[in-house]
Parts: C-alpha cells; sequence; structure tokens
C-alpha cells in the first residue's frame, strides 16, 4: 500500500510540472525523481542564467526569498582562478553552495548555485515547488480586495489561494483579476526595472507597495519602521514606458489609511495630482509600468 502511495504521489508530480517544466525549458524530472546532482545542475543553471550580470558580492532573488552571492579570484597553481560562495540565509543558516578553482568567474558562480541546489534538495530543504520560483520572467500581478478598502497585490496566488474571479481566499480577500504583468526578477534587462518593495500596517492590516523604499525607512525583511513592515520585493516593476506597456496607478484614501493601485485610471476616474476621485481615493502618481 505504502509503495503504491508513493508512486501515485510521483505520477501527479510529475502530472503537476509536465507542463510547465517544457514551457520554461527547464527539466525539474531529475527533481522529482530525487537525482539531487542532475537537479542541481539543471536548477542551478536556470538561476544563474535568470540574471544577466553578477556582481562579486550580490543579492538575488530565488526561491521566493533574497540570496546571497560572493565571488574572489587569485592565483592558485600559476593559474588565475575564481571561487564562489551562494546562499539563502532565510531557508538554511548553514547550507551553502560553493565552488573552487575555476577557470573563469562565469563558471564559478553557476557552479556554487548548482552545489546549493544539490546540497538543499538532497536534505530536503528546497522542494519542487519552490523550485518553480527558478525562471519565470513576466507573471501577473492579482489584486484582491477585504471589506472594501484593503487591498493586496501578488505574483503568487498561492498566499491567499485563488485566482477564480469574485471567489473568496484566506484572510477574506476575494479575487479581482490581475493588474497586469511584472517580473519576478530584475528581468533580461535589469536597467529598466525597479524593486516593487511590500510592506503590511502591524495595526490595520493595509499593504503599501513601492519603488523607493525610502517613503517607508527600511528595505530590510521583516524590519519595521513605526507601523510599517517590510515584507520583501513584490516584483519587478517598469520605471518607464516600454512597448506594450501601460502606468500603473497609486491611489491614497485617508480615512482607511489605504492605498490602490490600478492600470485602469478610469476606475477612479482622475490623474491628476492631489485630486480625489472615486471612494475618496487621492491620485498619487504613476509608480510604475506594467505589461
Amino acid at each position: 500500500m505504502k509503495v503504491s502511495h508513493f508512486l501515485f504521489s510521483i505520477l501527479l508530480l510529475n502530472a503537476y510540472f509536465y507542463g510547465w517544466i517544457h514551457a520554461q525549458n527547464v527539466d525539474l524530472t531529475s527533481c522529482i525523481s530525487q537525482q539531487w546532482i542532475a537537479c542541481g545542475i539543471s536548477v542551478g543553471t536556470a538561476i544563474y542564467k535568470k540574471y544577466n550580470s553578477w556582481s562579486d558580492i550580490d543579492e538575488k532573488q530565488a526561491f521566493g526569498t533574497t540570496c546571497k552571492s560572493q565571488f574572489k579570484s587569485g592565483f592558485y597553481d600559476w593559474e588565475w582562478v575564481w571561487s564562489g560562495k551562494f546562499w539563502c540565509p532565510s531557508l538554511s543558516a548553514t547550507v551553502m553552495g560553493e565552488s573552487t578553482k575555476w577557470k573563469s568567474r562565469n563558471g564559478a558562480i553557476e557552479h556554487a548555485i548548482q552545489d546549493y541546489v544539490t546540497k538543499m534538495t538532497s536534505v530536503g530543504l528546497l522542494k519542487p515547488p519552490q523550485l518553480i520560483d527558478a525562471p519565470r520572467g513576466l507573471v501577473p500581478f492579482y489584486r484582491y480586495s477585504q471589506n472594501g478598502y484593503s487591498h493586496f497585490y501578488t505574483i503568487d496566488p498561492n498566499e491567499i489561494g485563488t485566482v477564480t474571479p469574485g471567489s473568496t481566499g484566506r484572510g477574506n480577500y476575494v479575487f479581482e483579476g490581475s493588474v497586469g504583468r511584472i517580473y519576478d526578477s530584475p528581468g533580461p534587462n535589469p536597467s529598466l526595472t525597479l524593486a516593487l518593495y511590500r510592506y503590511i500596517n502591524i495595526r490595520s492590516g493595509q499593504h503599501f507597495y513601492t519603488t523607493n523604499w525610502q517613503e517607508i525607512g527600511t528595505n530590510t525583511v521583516g524590519a519595521s519602521i513605526g507601523d510599517w513592515k517590510h515584507e520583501g520585493i513584490a516584483g519587478y516593476i517598469y520605471s518607464t514606458m516600454q512597448p506594450d506597456t501601460r502606468p500603473l496607478y497609486r491611489y491614497y484614501e485617508r480615512s482607511h489609511d489605504a492605498h490602490f493601485y490600478t492600470p485602469d485610471a478610469n476606475e477612479i476616474g482622475t490623474t491628476t495630482p492631489g485630486t480625489a476621485g472615486r471612494d475618496g481615493y487621492v491620485f498619487e502618481g504613476i509608480i510604475g509600468y506594467v505589461a
């Protein structure tokens, strides 16, 4: 009975990931079948290729969190070689991917990430659902509402648990649709995008999104300034108008301390700075551009 349940689980996992694997050109079959080294190579390479540039000391978004990397070079046996480290502090305080004595900087970076994925998956600290976070690119930015004046936006529908229009998920949030597509990483051209920081008011539960973290005063995940706590980066948004993009407008309603974001100015009825539209929302400006 246990064997049949295990085989059934494997079949379900394969069915669940089949479409995603082929759509993203990333093979998770080795991860599902517990071939950890092959899994590390496949997913690690995807993470490496997801970003156009890597600094010697860097932070990147991967597996739904912020990961860190560090690389250095030096002489070894009369050759110039590179070594690197890659780790995600929120996932493990002890596991670190490492690479040593690589002839190229890019090789050291890629293999450190591969080593990290291999180590984390082999001990069960990274599982297939987290690996899906690897290379998605532009993704829907979903909008949910609660009690009229509380709105929540996320690229991860699992946070609320529904993408059925009009249905209610966790926290009594009702799904309203997508406000456009944003990147789950800096995108193919990071110079064109900005991080969109997400904060929660620990008193009211209201959420606030901004590309300028200095509006609140911290970009450290989990840190609080006043009543506002930084929850992380919601995604990456174009900083200027690009082909096939549209503005994402920001409005504020003072009595509920509520912010509202939409690419459709007709929802509130004004794009004149400082003027109030429907439901008392005052136009504050454009925070970026969505696809």
